[in-house]
């Protein structure tokens, strides 16, 4: 069976992809794009199946595991692309939930469950809690509607994970604040983009930045700026 083709309206997005990896390992990443589109269940053995090629999946395994590239330099080049020719980016910080069954994969844990829970009322899932910064940009199909759009992440490990798998503990906050030093020193020391601003946490957690070219002292609170 002959791996389906990627959408060519994925092809320029998924370039800087290609910038950053080998290019055995972009074509492996490429037929798993092909996979996700069209599987009814998005894990490694079902993007496999549905993208029709013949590779083995342990090859799909490895562009994860094994394979050089850096998530944050991928990254990275998604905010470049998304925000060129902008003067005004909001970003939204926040944790999310991805639900697992297998006790032996690495890096789950018991995370609240925000979808489920209430002030008074806490339910706990096992699975993968991430920490993921995102940039804010407006639905061109359905204006005045905005999403969040994932470029930078840190897997969370509760303290009981972080000592099952002998790693340092770091609170969400923590890695929030990480995040946003990588994107600082990114937007102001590389010269690959003209950002330079100063991020402002609000009460509800995430963060939003006053990141207006040449910005100043501004503070932008409000609606989101239009795509």
């Amino acid at each position: 069976m002959a791996p389906m083709d990627v959408a060519t309206s994925f092809l320029p997005v998924l370039q800087v992809f290609a910038a950053e990896m080998t290019r055995p390992t972009f074509q492996t990443f490429l037929i798993l794009v092909s996979g996700w589109l069209m599987a009814p269940r998005q894990t490694i053995i079902g993007m496999v199946r549905a993208s029709g090629t013949d590779r083995h999946h342990a090859a799909f395994h490895r562009l994860f595991a094994t394979a050089t590239w850096s998530v944050d330099v991928v990254g990275l080049a998604v905010f470049d692309l998304v925000t060129a020719m902008r003067s005004m980016v909001f970003l939204t910080i926040d944790d999310t939930l991805i639900p697992r069954t297998g006790l032996k994969i690495f890096g789950t844990g018991m995370h609240r469950e925000p979808m489920l829970s209430s002030r008074s009322h806490v339910v706990t899932r096992w699975g993968h809690c991430g920490v993921v910064l995102c940039v804010v940009l407006e639905s061109r199909h359905f204006p005045g509607h905005h999403f969040s759009l994932s470029v930078l992440c840190r897997l969370y490990l509760n303290k009981t994970s972080a000592l099952k798998w002998d790693r340092g503990y770091h609170k969400k906050s923590d890695l929030m604040l990480q995040l946003l030093q990588v994107l600082n020193k990114h937007v102001s020391g590389t010269g690959k983009n003209a950002f330079a601003g100063r991020f402002r946490f609000h009460r509800s957690g995430s963060a939003q930045p006053d990141a207006g070219r040449n910005a100043g002292d501004r503070t932008h609170h409000g609606q989101f700026p239009s795509a």
